[in-house]
C-alpha cells in the first residue's frame, strides 16, 4: 500500500493532467467556433455580392416551379423531355408532338447535366405522369459531375432556384485548380457581362406552359478561348449505376427511353475533339448493344451545325433551331418506335 501523500500527489498530478487537457479542448473548440462565425459572417456577406441573374437566367428559374407543379397536376403528356439546358431550350414539344402524335411536355432543366439526377426526374416522371415515352438528352459531360452535385440541382428541382453564394463558387472554383481574379469575383457586372459574350444578339426569351424556354437570340462569333471540357471521355461508376438504373426502370414499367444527343454547333464539336470518341463508345456498348435506341446529331444523324443562326451559343439551339431540330427527331423516332395500342415500343 503506497503511503497517503504518495497518493494524493498521484491524484493531484491526474487532476492537473485532466485540467489541462480540458483547457486545451476548450482552446480547440474556441478556435473551431471562432473559424464557423467568421466563415458564416463571410458566408452572409458574400450574399451582398451576388452577380444579377441574366434576363435568360431569370427565364429558367421558373421552369423548376412549372414543372413541379405540372408532376402533381392532373395533365396528361404522351412524351416527356428530359435533360439540362440543351433540352430546356432546345427542344420545341408541340414542333415535335406535330410529327410524332399526342402530346408533350419538355421536363429539361438549365444547369442539371448529370446522369444521377437525370435518373431522379425520369423516376419522378414515370411514377406520377406515366407517360408513353420517354426523351432523354444525355451528352458526354452529363458524366462529369459526382453525386454530390445532384444535393444542388435537388434545390432547384424542388422550387428552392438560387445560386450558390460568391465564397462557395470561388472555392469551388479553387478546388479544381481555375482561380478566379478578385476584381471579378466581387464585380456583379462580370457575371452578366460575360453571360452577354455569347449572344451577337439577344433578343430575350420566354417560358411555353408545355416547358420548352424559347430563346431569341443568335450566337457570338467570338472563339472561346479554352475547351470548356478538355480531355478524354470518363466514365465515373455513379453515373454508370445511373445509366443502368434507368434502363431497369424502362424494361420494368415498359415505358421505352430514347436516348438523345442533342445537336451542337461545329465550334463547339471542334472543342472537345478527344471525347467524343469515348462518349460514342460508351453510348454503343452500354445503351445501344443492349437494346435500347440511341441517336446521335452530332455524328450520325443530320442536321445543319455550321449554320450559326440556328444556336445563340456554341452549345444551345435557339428558337429556330428548336423549331429546326423537332420534326427531325421526331422522324427518327419514328423509324424505330411504334404504338401498340397505348403503348409506344422501341426497337
Amino acid at each position: 500500500m503506497k503511503p497517503l501523500s504518495s497518493t494524493s500527489s498521484s491524484e493531484a498530478a491526474g487532476a492537473l493532467f485532466m485540467a489541462q487537457d480540458r483547457a486545451g479542448y476548450l482552446r480547440v473548440a474556441g478556435k473551431l467556433a471562432i473559424f464557423l462565425a467568421a466563415f458564416a459572417v463571410l458566408e452572409a456577406l458574400s450574399y451582398l455580392f451576388i452577380p444579377p441573374l441574366h434576363p435568360l437566367q431569370e427565364v429558367s428559374q421558373k421552369k423548376p416551379p412549372l414543372l413541379q407543379a405540372t408532376l402533381d397536376s392532373d395533365a396528361h403528356y404522351d412524351t416527356f423531355f428530359v435533360g439540362s439546358s440543351l433540352t430546356e431550350e432546345g427542344m420545341n414539344p408541340d414542333a415535335f408532338a406535330a410529327g410524332w402524335g399526342g402530346t408533350a411536355f419538355n421536363a429539361g432543366l438549365a444547369g442539371t447535366a448529370n446522369v444521377t439526377f437525370a435518373k431522379t426526374v425520369i423516376e419522378s416522371i414515370i411514377e406520377k405522369k406515366k407517360p408513353s415515352l420517354i426523351v432523354y438528352g444525355i451528352e458526354h459531360f452529363a458524366f462529369d459531375r459526382g453525386v454530390k452535385e445532384q444535393d444542388t440541382q435537388m434545390f432547384r428541382f424542388l422550387n428552392l432556384y438560387r445560386q450558390r453564394s460568391q465564397i462557395k463558387r470561388w472555392l469551388g472554383r479553387a478546388v479544381r485548380g481555375r482561380f478566379q481574379k478578385l476584381p471579378a469575383f466581387w464585380d456583379a457586372r462580370a457575371h452578366v457581362t460575360d453571360f452577354d459574350r455569347r449572344f451577337r444578339r439577344f433578343d430575350g426569351a420566354e417560358l411555353h406552359p408545355n416547358g420548352w424556354v424559347e430563346v431569341h437570340a443568335f450566337a457570338s462569333m467570338v472563339k472561346n478561348a479554352e475547351s470548356p471540357f478538355p480531355g478524354p471521355f470518363q466514365e465515373p461508376p455513379v453515373q454508370v449505376m445511373a445509366i443502368e438504373a434507368i434502363k431497369a426502370l424502362s424494361r420494368k414499367t415498359g415505358i421505352p427511353v430514347v436516348f438523345v444527343q442533342y445537336p451542337q454547333s461545329d465550334r463547339a464539336l471542334a472543342s472537345s475533339p478527344q471525347r467524343y470518341p469515348g462518349f460514342r463508345a460508351f453510348m454503343k456498348s452500354h445503351v445501344t448493344d443492349d437494346g435500347f435506341v440511341f441517336l446521335d446529331f452530332n455524328f450520325e444523324h443530320p442536321f445543319p451545325h455550321e449554320n450559326p443562326n440556328l444556336y445563340y451559343d456554341d452549345s444551345h439551339l435557339n428558337s429556330d433551331g428548336a423549331r429546326t431540330f423537332a420534326p427531325l427527331l421526331a422522324a427518327e423516332i419514328a423509324k424505330r418506335c411504334h404504338r401498340e395500342d397505348a403503348k409506344v415500343v422501341c426497337r
